[in-house]
């Protein structure tokens, strides 16, 4: 009788032995793909095994960003998400009765400009600066005997005009050369006759005027190519008469 129920546990043996092969060999297969809920991210199981979660972890917050600030009337948001698998939280932020709202349009005085408040509280003034001139324009140049004026604008809008002292080195010259048989120059219509620079002429090549003839002394002219003085030489004709005893 023994050796009858021991024949019997023999093959029962060997079904439990193949159901636990069968079950310690099955892989299990995740999406590559995140899922996630408020608090943590895993990647979720493809195969029959729904339930098993692989690499969940809480999220790992970047920074936060404003889509839109509270103020003293309304409330505002802000959202940060997760560096791993991108899951975005968005969060209210509540009514703040200090926060004041301004325009954006600047408003100035002669020496700052402002935000003007568009909140009950109308006496604020929102990053109120010194005036910053960031770009100029010459309207009148300084001389050495004239003072100069340019206008200068700021960021704001806010422009004004400055004025300029005057340059010791900015002289004023006649348009009109003056020259000598040697030299050309422009005159200093602000009486610093020092400051005249006299440059030697530089003259063209000379040019027939009258040519040489019989019974005609031949003319060649030159002129300064800067100031267009003229030079003029001439050169004599010599007549030759026949002797009639040659």
């Amino acid at each position: 009788m023994k050796k009858k129920n021991l024949l019997m546990l023999v093959p029962l043996l060997g079904l439990a032995s193949l159901s636990g092969c069968s079950k310690n060999t099955h892989v299990h297969t995740f999406s590559d793909e995140w899922s996630n809920d408020n608090n943590t991210h895993w990647h979720a199981a493809t195969c029959e095994h729904k339930d098993l979660k692989k690499d969940q972890d809480g999220h790992n917050w970047g920074a936060w960003t404003l889509i839109s600030a509270a103020t003293e009337y309304e409330t505002g948001s802000k959202e940060h998400t997760c560096t791993v698998c991108n899951y975005k939280e968005v969060v209210v932020i509540p009514v703040d009765p200090n926060a004041h709202t301004f325009e954006e349009a600047y408003t100035y005085d002669e020496t700052y400009h402002y935000n003007r408040a568009t909140c009950h509280h109308t006496s604020l003034k929102g990053n109120k600066e010194k005036h910053e001139f960031v770009s100029r324009k010459i309207i009148k140049t300084p001389t050495c005997l004239n003072e100069g004026v340019e206008r200068a604008f700021c960021k704001c809008g806010y422009n004004t005009l400055i004025d300029l002292p005057k340059d010791t080195t900015k002289h004023t010259f006649s348009n009109i050369y003056s020259k000598d048989a040697n030299q050309h120059w422009k005159e200093a219509l602000c009486g610093h006759t020092e400051a005249v620079v006299k440059e030697n002429h530089e003259f063209s090549e000379w040019e027939k005027n009258v040519p040489i003839a019989p019974g005609v002394d031949g003319e060649y002219k030159r002129h300064c190519l800067t100031c267009g003085y003229e030079e003029s030489k001439t050169e004599t004709n010599i007549a030759h008469t026949l002797n009639d005893d040659y």
